[in-house]
């Protein structure tokens, strides 16, 4: 149960109650809007630091509201909870429900609001890397401008299925991954990679007043006489949804391209979806060709 939590945030939100665990909030607002003037309840130091183990596992909580004056921000507009890593820079959002929540601490559940992929969904990377130095968990408790009541109890964070030496090593491998990438970054030449000749779209959906959210990768042009072209397969207007059997559909263009590129005459399997629905895999052989600028989209 969640003792030890606060609130926070605009409209001088008060503690009704804390006894047996269970809180009850009120907020009387400060102005109008209740996006505007939003309020949360803030974890204590249990919930913090290193929670890797709760990695593919989930964040649970009852939330329950009465409004008793004041306009309303919808649910689906807010970002009802949120992870950040101050160490990191990044903070990751969900939407809540009134009711019992359950999210997943999956990528498919969340959002990144502040950081690197800002307006995408994180990668499972990021996610490890975040529950192992959390520095907050808020909840918003916060929907109307006017008088409030909101209630939270029942506040877990559910062991997810990897050990923690499974999870250990994840993170050093992505760091070995990111100092790889500086490595090559910093050098005075670098060798040449090659790549199958698709130029990527992002297909964006708007979730908020002012947010997006990537919902696919969209083929905008395949490049002539490239391994792709030549194949004949792989059609403008197809979705790519894995590369190599990861899931990509939901990654910047950046980490898509550093995927589909590699050596020359190395082997590389792209799962697609067509126009029409249907799905297919493609087998290519990377080929010659600046496979690095091919990848990102290119204006016009």
């Amino acid at each position: 149960r969640p003792q030890g939590w606060v609130v926070q945030g605009k409209g001088d939100p008060k503690i009704l109650l804390d006894a047996g665990g269970r809180l009850a909030k009120v907020l009387v607002a400060r102005g109008h809007g209740g996006k505007t003037h939003g309020w949360e309840f803030s974890a204590p130091a249990e919930y913090l630091g290193d929670q890797r183990v709760a990695y593919g596992g989930r964040l649970e909580f009852t939330l329950k509201h009465a409004d008793v004056q004041g306009d309303s921000v919808g649910m689906h507009k807010v970002w009802g909870v949120k992870l950040d890593s101050r160490q990191l820079g990044i903070t990751l959002g969900a939407r809540t429900t009134v009711g019992f929540n359950r999210i997943a601490l999956e990528p498919a559940e969340w959002t990144v609001i502040a950081g690197p992929g800002k307006g995408h969904g994180p990668t499972q990377r990021q996610i490890a890397m975040v529950m192992s130095h959390l520095s907050s968990l808020t909840v918003r408790g916060g929907y109307f401008s006017g008088i409030e009541m909101t209630w939270i109890d029942d506040v877990k964070l559910v062991r997810g299925p990897h050990s923690h030496r499974v999870i250990t090593n994840l993170l050093a491998k992505a760091k070995d991954v990111e100092d790889e990438k500086e490595r090559v970054r910093r050098a005075p030449f670098v060798a040449k990679r090659y790549g199958v000749g698709i130029v990527l779209s992002p297909l964006v959906q708007q979730v908020g007043s002012s947010e997006e959210r990537q919902i696919g990768l969209i083929v905008k042009r395949l490049v002539k006489d490239g391994p792709a072209h030549r194949d004949g397969r792989v059609q403008v207007g197809d979705w790519l949804l894995s590369i190599n059997r990861v899931q990509v559909w939901a990654l910047p263009l950046p980490d898509v391209a550093e995927h589909l590129v590699g050596q020359l005459d190395s082997e590389v399997w792209l799962g697609m979806k067509g126009k029409e629905g249907h799905t297919y895999d493609v087998r290519l052989m990377r080929g010659e060709m600046a496979a690095d600028r091919a990848q990102l989209p290119q204006t016009p």
